[in-house]
């Protein structure tokens, strides 16, 4: 039976959940997956999701440190129809893997690159994943008090990374779509800390001592961790929809 994604080639950096959450719902619609992991192996083969997540995927490793190995993964980029990252700020660029990198052998691939906090402001640089975004966000706040020790109580549901991985799907589709038109692939990058703001939607829960509503503390937080939707041109002049709004993005791309 034929998938809706068969025919498209897909190159996935990215590690532990929402990158290869993403790519996994790509490779369950049909879509050629190629895994790259770094020497040792992606950090979350520790645990038993990784076999759900990675699922129908051929893996390979690669040390991008390596002139050899960078060749092999920019070989693979050039036939791309999506490229997936999930690297720190500039860490992609300096493996020589970056959008412009991709862009330059391979103009009609989408660029998915899922960041913690995003391009811009003062934690753009930083590492984040699912227990910082949530100990931000105020969810875990709601669980504080169920276990029997002190210190955080982690939620079993990963919202933040799921919410990414759904978001990150519909940006690849939409600029595909996208494609279709203009020829050219988009830079479709996102961050894991303003999908988690969009999945809550209107409500959060509010911090010791605010004693504003929950709508309320998810516009100032929203508004301070730029959860919106923007655009840019390239070179080409081709819009480039950051996924920080979310479906926002997705509606307007597939204008």
């Amino acid at each position: 039976m034929s998938g809706a994604c068969d025919g498209l080639r897909v190159v996935d950096f990215s590690t532990w959940m929402a990158g290869p959450l993403a790519s996994m719902v790509l490779a369950d619609n049909g879509a050629d997956v190629t895994k790259i992991e770094p020497p040792g192996g992606d950090p979350a083969r520790a645990i038993p999701a990784f076999q759900t997540w990675n699922r129908g995927k051929k893996s390979i490793v690669l040390d991008l440190t390596s002139r050899n190995d960078r060749e092999r993964a920019l070989s693979l980029l050039a036939d791309a129809d999506v490229a997936v990252v999930s690297y720190r700020l500039g860490v992609a660029e300096r493996l020589g893997v970056g959008y412009e990198d991709v862009r330059a052998i391979n103009p009609r691939c989408v660029y998915v690159a899922i960041s913690g906090y995003g391009e811009g402001g003062a934690k753009a640089g930083l590492a984040g994943y699912e227990a910082l975004v949530s100990a931000k966000s105020g969810r875990m706040a709601g669980f504080e008090r169920i276990a029997d020790r002190d210190g955080p109580m982690y939620p079993a549901v990963p919202c933040a990374s799921f919410a990414a991985a759904m978001f990150a799907v519909q940006g690849a589709l939409a600029a595909l779509h996208r494609r279709r038109e203009t020829g050219a692939g988009q830079d479709a990058a996102l961050d894991v800390e303003a999908c988690k703001w969009r999945s809550v939607g209107r409500w959060a829960i509010p911090v010791d001592g605010d004693e504003r509503s929950g709508r309320e503390h998810v516009d100032v937080i929203g508004e301070a961790s730029g959860v919106r939707a923007s655009r840019r041109h390239d070179v080409h002049g081709t819009v480039v929809h950051r996924l920080l709004g979310g479906c926002i993005a997705f509606h307007r791309q597939c204008r």
